[in-house]
């Protein structure tokens, strides 16, 4: 089901965050609605966020360890989850951007050693599963991990923008995210079957293992001596997800066009037979 599981096919199986990510939203709105006569945004902000985090931290209670199966419950940890979050990233943007100013060499270093003690104390449980809402780490780790490893990544933007900022592909990478992270299975799957026909038609690649091919959906031919390999999936996969983004902005222009175009043929029609009748009349 869409909104239970969000994995229809595995093929697409990327996309369970669209209905919990589009709910989030909704609720996001929804419970903004009383404080819009609140005008310090730091305060409403401030509220926001440790209502946000606690609605998340209830997920993250439910949803342990061991995660959840596919359900109704399932999509409600899910969009608290991401709506805490939302709220996060909210939070960091309307008050704490002004104050991230700290220089690079310090920031690093402060945060890594503060993400290598987190690690250390979580015992390596830090990773976690958002879509099976499986968080081994508890509410504190959990967070501790997703507020951590995005300053590390936020900060490195921060450095790239400046080289990469005005980049035509980095613009297409930065700008189609939604696509790449919805149909970049869908590459791998045609990168991995055009290797699967080439060692049919030629000589190469003749450790394909076809009967995996046709049984396992994760399977992906790679070579144990060259791990470099992935990188072509990678390629493929980011090369079919911007070509899926632009064919169907194509598609929807020329049908907005074909609408249009009707719209005024239909229009000049009518304002011809209305003359032609009023001729006919005189």
């Amino acid at each position: 089901m869409p909104f239970t599981d969000g994995h229809q096919f595995l093929i697409n199986m990327p996309m369970w965050f669209i209905a919990p990510l589009f709910f989030a939203e909704l609720l996001n709105l929804l419970i903004r609605l009383p404080f819009k006569q609140v005008s310090s945004t730091s305060l409403k902000e401030t509220i926001l966020l440790f209502a946000y985090l606690a609605l998340g931290a209830i997920a993250i209670e439910l949803g342990g360890a061991d995660g959840l199966p596919s359900g109704w419950l399932l999509l409600v940890c899910r969009t608290l989850f991401f709506l805490a979050c939302l709220g996060m990233g909210r939070f960091y943007a309307r008050v704490l951007e002004r104050y991230d100013t700290l220089p690079n060499v310090p920031y690093f270093a402060l945060l890594l050693a503060v993400q290598l003690v987190g690690i250390a104390a979580l015992h390596g449980r830090y990773t976690y599963i958002p879509s099976w809402c499986q968080f081994p780490g508890g509410v504190v780790g959990t967070y501790f991990v997703t507020i951590t490893g995005i300053a590390f990544l936020m900060r490195c933007c921060k450095m790239l923008a400046p080289s990469f900022g005005r980049s035509s592909f980095v613009a297409a990478l930065a700008g189609n995210t939604f696509s790449i992270m919805c149909h970049h299975i869908f590459g791998f799957f045609l990168v991995c079957t055009c290797f699967g026909v080439l060692s049919v038609i030629t000589p190469w690649f003749t450790s394909f293992d076809f009967t995996a091919y046709l049984s396992d959906w994760t399977y992906r031919w790679m070579p144990a001596a060259f791990p470099q390999t992935s990188l072509v999936y990678v390629a493929g996969g980011v090369f079919v997800s911007l070509l899926i983004h632009e064919s169907w902005g194509r598609f929807k222009q020329f049908a907005m066009d074909a609408v249009h175009r009707g719209r005024t043929s239909l229009h000049q029609g009518q304002r011809g037979a209305g003359k032609g009748g009023s001729g006919e009349g005189a």
